[in-house]
């Protein structure tokens, strides 16, 4: 156990000194704020109907605590999901290989580094809870267990699920990358939408789903039957804007039974489980060599693209004829197309499927059903935009060349431009052949916002997970819920073209002055 919480302790220490985690705990505290609304605020993150609780202790902590939980299970898993990824690309992984901690202990102290950060930000947003109470005023009792059963028995439960299955990502090889990102977004979103009711197992257990929500949601429930009878059930959750002014009741909190806590506690040996079960399948760090040869031959082999096109168009770009500069942008871009489609002979495959069933299928079919495929499709494409050259350490390289950066950042964004045009191609050749130019419109806008936004995420974060989990929201709102706000595609909004190509001009700004900077340090 000493050595486990030594390699956690250092873990922990090594991560909350980033700037990401900075980032994070000031998100942490903007969205403490707003899960505590005003009651003038014009919305709410937890509503029966139209009755919302007085904001005393009980109901201050239980709808900080729901809104963490619908959150945070999806942030806060890929904020933790890099502790093994790090040591492998810094060289600490090797020198953990020819030490004499065992799997199992590395493994479990990364587990716990992972769940330290995580209870960090819920031990913040408790904090954060407690202060919104006193703020708002509509009750200034503070009730401590009140408070903070909801954050220590429902949300701190699922976070050690979740530091569990960043392990187990970070493991199997296939889940690390974006196919995990997607893999474990449609886990989270299938989970939250799934929630069973709590099943008594005999006197001493009360097993939920591993949210939890139900527990609260049904005695508030029982609360506001009580006090209205016209209460119909419905209930949201999340940011909910206000057409009509809510009614208050009071909600005194959960009655917490041996069981129901039993139950909850329960998922703590469950996640601790899970991790010392991925242990058994970590092969650790005794095959770096050849992880280190085959990241090796991977940059030579996208090396080898960068010298033969992208070297011979600097080299040709140093010459003082204008024409012979003009001329060599086209090797540049031809290269990063090199790059971006090398190796996924299955990725064109579903990208030609996906063609030509949007120019097969009906008009409505292949609305509502190809289009949010194409705009997913080329995820893994997109999100490499911008960050390439940091990944492979070729940074130096390029921006050292004659019109390197500007040639390249260019020649990324129209190549992400390029993949999205031919990607739902079939889509655009029908609504061409139709003569319906509005949405012809919003398809191309679409086009070029995707990847401008891509790219800006790239530059900005010099990752490729910030961009997959930012884009995974919106496609998830937009395109495939067809929310009007999110929905870059909608074709029935004569506004949308016009709101989204000024997005994405915006965004192309700031990844030149991302690139700029990045350039001048």
């Amino acid at each position: 156990m000493a050595t486990i919480f030594r390699i956690a302790l250092a873990d922990f220490m090594e991560r909350v000194r980033r700037t990401g985690f900075l980032v994070a705990i000031l998100l942490t505290i903007l969205l403490g704020c707003m899960f505590s609304p005003p009651s003038d605020g014009g919305y709410v993150t937890l509503v029966f109907d139209r009755y919302v609780g007085v904001y005393n202790s009980a109901w201050m902590g239980m709808s900080v605590a729901i809104s963490t939980i619908v959150f945070f299970s999806l942030i806060g898993f890929y904020l933790v999901a890099n502790a093994i990824g790090l040591d492998a690309r810094s060289g600490v992984g090797q020198l953990v290989a020819a030490s004499s901690v065992g799997r199992t202990k590395y493994v479990l102290g990364k587990y716990f580094s992972n769940l330290a950060i995580l209870g960090v930000i819920v031990m913040l947003l408790m904090v954060m809870a407690f202060i919104m109470q006193l703020m708002r005023g509509e009750s200034t009792a503070i009730h401590i267990w009140e408070l903070v059963s909801p954050f220590l028995l429902l949300v701190l439960p699922l976070m050690a699920l979740v530091a569990a299955a960043a392990i187990w990502f970070e493991i199997v090889p296939w889940l690390r990358g974006t196919v995990g990102t997607v893999v474990y977004f449609v886990i989270w979103i299938s989970s939250i939408f799934l929630s069973r009711k709590p099943i008594p197992l005999g006197h001493y257990l009360t097993l939920s789903d591993p949210y939890g929500q139900k527990i609260p949601i049904d005695s508030i429930a029982q609360v506001v039957h009580k006090q209205f009878p016209d209460y119909n059930g419905n209930i949201s959750q999340g940011l909910t804007l206000l057409e009509e002014p809510v009614r208050k009741f009071v909600w005194e909190g959960i009655d917490w039974t041996a069981p129901l806590v039993a139950g909850r506690l329960l998922w703590v040996f469950v996640a601790f489980a899970l991790a010392g079960t991925a242990a058994i399948f970590f092969r650790g760090f005794r095959d770096e060599r050849a992880i280190t040869m085959q990241v090796n031959k991977t940059r030579t082999e996208a090396g080898a693209g960068n010298v033969s096109d992208v070297g011979e168009a600097f080299i040709s770009g140093m010459a003082l004829d204008s024409v012979q500069v003009k001329a060599a942008f086209l090797p540049v871009l031809r290269a990063e197309l090199r790059l971006m489609f090398s190796g996924l002979r299955w990725w064109l495959f579903g990208a030609c499927s996906l063609l030509i069933l949007g120019f097969v299928l009906s008009p409505d079919a292949s609305t509502r059903f190809v289009l949010p495929l194409v705009w997913i499709w080329p995820l893994a494409l997109w999100s490499a935009m911008g960050s390439r050259e940091i990944r492979f350490e070729t940074e130096d390289l390029l921006y050292s060349s004659p019109f390197g950066a500007r040639w390249l950042l260019t020649a990324t964004w129209l190549s992400g431009i390029l993949v999205a045009l031919l990607t739902s191609l079939g889509i655009g050749m029908r609504l061409l052949a139709s003569g319906e130019w509005e949405p012809l419109l919003a398809w191309l806008v679409a086009a070029v916002f995707i990847p401008t936004f891509a790219l800006v995420c790239g530059v900005w974060s010099q990752n490729r997970r910030t961009f997959e989990i930012l884009y995974l929201a919106l496609w998830f709102l937009g395109p495939l819920n067809r929310m009007p706000i999110f929905n870059f595609m909608d074709l029935r909004d004569s506004r949308q073209p016009f709101i989204y190509s000024a997005a994405a001009v915006l965004l192309y700004v700031a990844a030149v002055i991302g690139r700029k900077a990045k350039m001048n340090r």
